[in-house]
């Protein structure tokens, strides 16, 4: 990544913790809820991908500001 806004990796800190955060925390809560049975441990990656799916909703409603 040589142009654009997130040329250098000090640009690239704060969008990669918030996408690590953003997969871990929504996977955390759903095995807090979900026990660590062997049934719903697969599960994790749903609130996962809704999650992602809210996200884009709120930066289509409020877009560029």
């Amino acid at each position: 990544m040589v142009s654009g806004e997130l040329n250098t990796n000090a640009k690239r800190i704060m969008p990669g913790i918030a996408a690590l955060f953003g997969v871990l925390v929504p996977a955390i809560i759903y095995y807090l809820f979900a026990g660590f049975s062997e049934v719903y441990v697969h599960g994790w990656a749903i609130p996962t991908a809704t999650d992602i799916a809210f996200a884009i909703g709120v930066i289509t409603a409020l877009g560029s500001r």
